[in-house]
């Protein structure tokens, strides 16, 4: 990776199981209870491994592209879910650390909580 690039990794543990965690990840009614990617984002499917982890190609306007990367990891404590946004340009970090740390609070509000 190019040195004027970083990667922003968030890691929360929620109390719904897996497969619910998952679907409010990926099907779209549940989809709508939380935010969307800003109006200029072009988001395209990566990757996807059904129910563990999906990537998407990540394109804003007047910003290099990135990777999105979500990843569902079960342990005996319950069900962790890792968002990595990787290749981000430095200068545009901490736009995205604001960006994503709501969401996933809103998220977990919208999947009945999480566990700390």
């Amino acid at each position: 990776m190019p040195e004027d690039r970083a990667t922003l990794r968030f890691t929360r543990r929620y109390t719904a199981s897996r497969a619910e965690v998952w679907a409010a990840l990926t099907d779209p009614d549940s989809r709508s209870r939380w935010p969307a990617a800003p109006p200029d984002v072009t988001a395209g499917m990566r990757t996807i491994e059904p129910g563990a982890v999906f990537e998407l190609d990540w394109r804003r306007t007047g910003e290099a592209d990135s990777i999105v990367r979500v990843e569902l990891i079960s342990d005996e404590a319950g069900n962790v879910l890792v968002l990595e946004h990787a290749r981000l340009e430095a200068h545009v970090c901490m736009r995205y650390f604001g960006f994503w740390e709501p969401r996933l609070d809103e998220f977990a509000q919208a999947i009945g909580g999480e566990r700390k």
